[in-house]
């Protein structure tokens, strides 16, 4: 912690007292998330390869493909035989390289949407993309929100419909990221995205 502190600007501090939770301004959440993508990528290589790692895990998915076998590493202390030690410390020392001065987890993880036909290429002022929205989405199924770079191109992961149900009760909680119209001229095209953003979910009875 006390050397982290000195060359990072008190991260090694702010680490050692987070209270693991993934909220969008915390600083040692952003940093956990690059530590923990680098041990998922050192991990993956390991066991079969780098290149093949890369081919295998374009950065939106590496973080939960190979999940399983980083978190029976860390238990086993041990990865394919080889101690697991020199390996932890490799990719801390990578993430915090990647660190940067004030980076906060919404940094990391958000929302970002391009209309697919045009990708990206209209002017801001068409309204036809969507983002980035901050997110303190993490690696559980139901709210994901990453902006990756696979093969030198981007790469987003977000679910184009949230649909939760507690089959204990009669309740649906539903939200689209968008809105009931599919015309990109209508102004409810995209109504719904404060509301996915924020969680904010339509209520329907059975």
């Amino acid at each position: 912690s006390s050397g982290i502190n000195a060359e990072y600007g008190g991260i090694g501090s702010e680490l050692w007292s987070w209270d693991r939770r993934f909220q969008v301004d915390s600083r040692p959440a952003a940093l956990w998330f690059l530590f923990w993508a680098e041990l998922t990528r050192t991990v993956g290589s390991v066991l079969v390869g780098e290149e093949n790692y890369e081919l295998l895990n374009p950065p939106v998915f590496n973080k939960y493909s190979f999940y399983k076998f980083t978190v029976e590493a860390v238990e086993r202390g041990s990865v394919d035989g080889r101690p697991l030690g020199p390996l932890l410390q490799g990719s801390l020392e990578r993430s915090l390289r990647q660190y940067k001065e004030g980076m906060v987890y919404g940094d990391l993880r958000s929302y970002f949407s391009k209309n697919i036909f045009f990708s990206g290429k209209l002017p801001a002022w068409f309204g036809l993309d969507v983002g980035p929205y901050p997110t303190n989405s993490g690696l559980e199924v139901l709210k994901v929100g990453s902006v990756d770079t696979y093969l030198g191109a981007p790469c987003v992961f977000t679910q184009t419909w949230r649909f939760v149900t507690d089959m204990s009760t009669t309740l649906l909680h539903s939200i689209l990221p968008g809105g009931p119209s599919g015309n990109v001229f209508s102004n409810i095209y995209k109504r719904e995205i404060d509301n996915y953003v924020n969680e904010i979910y339509k209520v329907l009875q059975v």
